[in-house]
């Protein structure tokens, strides 16, 4: 053998004892030993090269979110338990492990006087509270609580628009827009809409509502049992709120904004306005009458030639006989144009203010079925094209009664109790 030949050979021996010998990443994560917790808990591996060798398993109660990958979720069960849990890593040969026991989060008691027994709540790593009740109204009252909790300026905002009310909070310059939603909000008869919503409930959501309005009002009282909580921003205000200034909540509260959100989501006035300007303007006898335009049918572009369209031409659209459009079918406007265009306006006005929440139109969802997800279990997304906002639009929260009755996790506006958007045991909604 050449000295060359020698040579290369020693070199090679030299590369695979070398590559043999690189030390091998010590598996860890955290948190790990002995924990005592009371929520859920995100469980980290490292080092990070490891991350998609990891196998994660569970010996105890609770669940874990998955089972592989450099991050899973430990959620120990509900009511906490004394019975150890332990979840272990596995990579490369390697095991590392951590032992959870559970506690219920010792805090302070909030006395709502129609509850039938103790609700517990507890709190996961993001901060959103978790209700167990024996029954529905149980869960709806503390609910009610917890938003006047965290959301009560916001609450109470909420109603005094939707009743027309807000001058009393910020002063004259909402009088208008108070006595547009007066007028919005009253049935043909001069009966406030949300009189007529609360009489319209069933026994069974009356209940609910009742129940709700009980929990804010328990929020309410200790607000006034405990002042210096008061929120920060009544000090905003023109003029000195104190918490007796806050009116205690009622069911027609919560309807009021139901009512209220609807109403944002949902109103055509402006467009339908704005339609009757335009016949009085283009159509028949009216000031610039141009049946051409007032009739015309516009195509929209195809940027798909999927199917066959007839050969007419429908880029240069004619003009419809006269008298065509002249029928029942044609709401008569006459001597309407002043009216309308001072509804247009109001609307117009009114819209702008509350036009954050209107900016998005439409919503959408989206499905992923069950047989394409880790977990197997099916998702649902909802968008429903609300903007961002300061506080956010929905207040989050998950509830269960121990009757079996609710078991739903999701967002309502705060003000409404229930979810809005959310998902239950079976079927998710938005």
């Amino acid at each position: 053998m050449s000295m060359r030949t020698r040579m290369l050979a020693a070199a090679c021996v030299f590369m695979v004892a070398c590559a043999g010998s690189e030390p091998q990443p010590t598996l860890s994560i955290s948190p790990s030993g002995a924990q005592t917790i009371s929520a859920p808990v995100l469980i980290t591996a490292s080092p990070p090269q490891l991350a998609n060798d990891v196998a994660w398993s569970l010996s105890g109660p609770g669940a874990l979110s998955g089972t592989s990958g450099g991050q899973v979720t430990y959620r120990p069960p509900v009511p906490a338990t004394a019975t150890p849990a332990t979840v272990t890593a596995t990579a490369r040969g390697q095991t590392a492990t951590v032992t959870f026991t559970g506690q219920t989060p010792q805090q302070a008691k909030a006395v709502i006087p129609t509850l039938t027994v103790d609700v517990n709540v507890t709190y996961d790593q993001f901060d959103i509270p978790h209700v167990f009740c024996a029954v529905p109204a149980d869960c709806f009252a503390v609910q009610g609580y917890l938003q006047a909790q965290d959301r009560l300026f916001q609450m109470d905002l909420f109603r005094r628009t939707a009743e027309g009310r807000l001058a009393e909070l910020v002063g004259a310059v909402e009088a208008a827009q108070d006595q547009q939603f007066l007028t919005l909000f009253i049935t043909r008869d001069l009966k406030r809409i949300e009189d007529q919503l609360v009489a319209a409930l069933s026994t069974e959501i009356a209940t609910d509502v009742n129940a709700y309005s009980a929990g804010v009002n328990a929020y309410l009282a200790f607000l006034a049992a405990h002042p210096t909580l008061m929120p920060q921003e009544y000090a905003q205000l023109p003029g000195v709120v104190t918490p007796g200034d806050i009116p205690p909540w009622s069911p027609q509260d919560t309807l009021a904004i139901g009512r209220l959100q609807q109403f944002q989501l949902s109103e055509t006035i402006e467009k339908e306005t704005g339609y009757g300007l335009f016949a009085l303007t283009f159509g028949p006898g009216g000031a610039h009458q141009d049946l051409a335009r007032f009739g015309a049918y516009v195509l929209p572009a195809q940027p798909v030639n999927g199917f066959t369209l007839s050969a007419t031409d429908f880029s240069n659209p004619s003009s419809p006989p006269a008298g065509a459009l002249v029928g029942p079918r044609l709401p008569d406007f006459t001597g309407t144009a002043s009216a309308l265009g001072a509804i247009h306006q109001q609307m117009r006005e009114l819209n702008t203010l509350f036009g954050s929440i209107r900016q998005g139109s439409g919503s959408n969802n989206w499905v992923v079925d069950g047989a394409h997800s880790a977990t197997g279990f099916a998702m649902v997304a909802n968008d429903p094209h609300l903007p961002l906002q300061y506080p956010p639009l929905f207040h989050l929260s998950a509830m269960t009664s121990a009757d079996g009755k609710l078991n739903v996790t999701g967002g309502s506006f705060p003000g409404v109790p229930g979810a809005l958007v959310g998902r239950g045991a079976h079927v998710g909604w938005g």
